[in-house]
C-alpha cells in the first residue's frame, strides 16, 4: 500500500495504522527532511514502513516508485492548505493547489490501477480535509 502525505497528519497516521493491521506500506513524503520523523514514528508504533520520498507533482518519480512498489492499495492523502481568498491568490498558487489536491491523486491512480487489475483487484482512498 502507498500513502502519500505520510509525512505528518492524517497520511502519517494511516500509513502507521495500515502498517501496524499487517499491509506492506510505502509512505511517501514530500520532502528529505520527513523521512527521520516518520520512520522514529514507524519505530514508536513498533511497525515497518518503507519511505519514499515523492512530490505528487512530479510524473517521473511517481511513476518510478509505483513501478518499485506495485501497490495493492493506494491512498492519496497529500495535500496542502491554501487559506487566501480565490480573488487573492495567485494563478501559480492556484495551479500548485490543483496539481496538489487533483491531479495528483488522478495521476497516482492511473499509474496504480493497471498492476491492481492484473492482480485482481485493490483499493483507492482519496482523502480530504478543510
Amino acid at each position: 500500500m502507498i500513502v502519500t502525505g505520510a509525512g505528518s497528519g492524517i497520511g502519517q497516521a494511516t500509513a502507521l495504522e495500515a502498517a501496524r493491521l499487517g499491509f506492506g506500506v510505502v509512505a511517501a513524503v514530500r520532502r528529505e527532511a520527513q523521512v527521520d520523523g516518520i520512520e522514529q514514528a514507524a519505530r514508536d508504533a513498533d511497525v515497518k514502513v518503507t519511505v519514499e520520498v515523492l512530490d505528487v507533482t512530479d510524473d517521473d518519480r511517481a511513476a518510478e516508485i509505483i513501478e518499485r512498489h506495485p501497490p495493492w492499495g493506494l491512498v492519496n492523502a497529500a495535500g496542502f492548505l491554501s487559506p487566501a481568498l480565490l480573488v487573492d491568490t495567485p494563478p501559480s498558487e492556484a495551479r500548485q493547489h490543483l496539481d496538489v489536491m487533483v491531479l495528483g491523486p488522478v495521476r497516482l491512480a492511473q499509474l496504480a490501477l493497471p498492476s491492481m487489475r492484473a492482480n485482481g483487484g485493490g483499493r483507492i482512498v482519496n482523502v480530504s480535509s478543510i
